[in-house]
This record gives structure tokens, sequence and C-alpha cells, in this order.
């Protein structure tokens, strides 16, 4: 890679005196990424850093970190049947990966006990796919959960959040394990292939706010039942197919 350096294992580069992590060779159950490599700050993590791993299952991101890219590889308006990722990010390869830390001092990014949220607990980032927990509730500040946060999350069946939850990105819970998903009352947008390839994925309840829903469910094979509140705006349910409101089927 031009201009790509390595050390410790960690192939990087230097851009306005910080560092990008691009790739990591270490394979290994615990994985702390320095604060700083050859005296600059660690800034970024690029999309691709572990595109596969087999034993990782703790991840320590450093203080100076900024920015977590993703790669998006299905645009808006492009309909995939094959099980492809909407996104390619640093843990995409990480099939084991059960904790995501933050080291002390870090000014964008908390982790709650190894889920990775924005400081501020607005955004849900990344739930580690290997985490067998059947459950999980969402913390309750959170507006939004982001791009490819539950990918492969294939042991979680049952997902809760609060009130103040409003905004599902672009493949959220791509290929997740969750046999039922309800869209309460606060949710209204929905994103591209959020909930694409769920495959145990069976009961799909939309409420009432719901506004905007961009082919989340195309893969979920075993998906047998629509429901949604009489008064919900912009679609309704009929012998559990969905259908927009002028009456086009819509799944």
């Amino acid at each position: 890679m031009a201009g790509a350096k390595t050390k410790n294992g960690f192939t990087y580069k230097i851009t306005k005196n910080q560092v990008k992590i691009v790739s990591c060779s270490k394979n290994q159950k615990r994985i702390v990424i320095p604060n700083k490599i050859a005296g600059k700050k660690v800034t970024s993590l690029g999309a691709n850093v572990w595109k596969k791993s087999s034993k990782v299952q703790t991840v320590v991101l450093p203080k100076y970190l900024k920015t977590i890219e993703k790669n998006r590889q299905i645009m808006h308006g492009e309909i995939s049947l094959r099980k492809k990722n909407i996104f390619s990010t640093p843990f995409t390869g990480c099939g084991k990966l059960k904790n995501i830390k933050v080291a002390k001092g870090n000014k964008y990014f908390c982790s709650a006990k190894g889920v990775l949220y924005t400081k501020n607990k607005k955004t849900l980032l990344v739930y580690p796919a290997g985490r067998t927990q059947k459950s999980y509730t969402i913390q309750g500040k959170t507006t939004q959960i982001g791009e490819a946060a539950f990918e492969y999350a294939k042991y979680l069946q049952k997902i809760s959040y609060g009130k103040k939850l409003f905004y599902i990105s672009d493949g959220a819970f791509f290929a997740s394990g969750l046999r039922s998903v309800e869209l309460a009352k606060n949710i209204s947008n929905v994103g591209l292939y959020a909930f694409a390839h769920s495959t145990k994925l069976q009961k799909v309840t939309l409420g009432d706010k719901v506004e905007q829903i961009n082919t989340p469910f195309i893969g979920c094979t075993n998906l047998k039942q629509f429901q949604a509140d009489k008064k919900e705006i912009g679609y309704y349910a009929v012998n559990d197919v969905l259908y927009y409101k002028d009456k086009e089927k819509h799944i």
C-alpha cells in the first residue's frame, strides 16, 4: 500500500501529523490499539482493519480516535438478493468479537459494557458480532442505530429500546439473529437493507410514525407476518403482506 508503514502488526498512514490504521495483522484475543504510533496520534480506523480475524474478542480503541470509517458496498437504488454486506467496517471480519473498549479520555466514543456508542450515547455504533446474549437493551439516550451496527449479530434474538430512538440506519441489523421486530411509535425511518438476510426473522410490527422504509427485509426468507397500526402513516398490512398506502405491494 503506497505510503503505508507497518509497526507491531499495525499498518498505518500518516497525514497531517495524524495516524490512520489501515490494517492489523494481529490475530489474538485482546488487541490494544496504541494511542500514538511514531510519535503521532492515532485518530482514524480504516474500513478494512480486520478483514478476517478468527481469534480477536476484545479491542481497545485509542484515546485520540475521532473517526471509524465504513465503506458502502451497496448503494441506494441497488437491489441485491445475494448476501452482500451493505458496508465494510473495521470489525466486519471479527466474528468472535465480544467487547469494544475505549481508552480513558477519548472525547468522541464510549463503551457501555462492551458496546460502542458516540460519547453522548445518542448513536449506537457497534454491537460486537460475537456476543452470545439473546437480548439487548439499547441505552435510553440513544436516538439512532448506526450503519451496520448489529451486522452478523447471529446470537441476538430480541432488541429493546427507549422512547427517544427514531432512526434505524442502513444495514443496521444485516444478517442478525432477530426473531421479531417491533418498530414502536417513535420509529420514523428504517434504512436500506436494515434487516436484510436476517433469516430467522418471522414477524415485523410497524408503529404509526413510520414514514420511510427502504427495502429493509431483502433475504429474510422466514418472514411470515407483518402487522401495522391502523393509524400508521404511509403503510398498512393485509393478510400479513405490507403495502404502501397507494396499495402497491411493498416488502
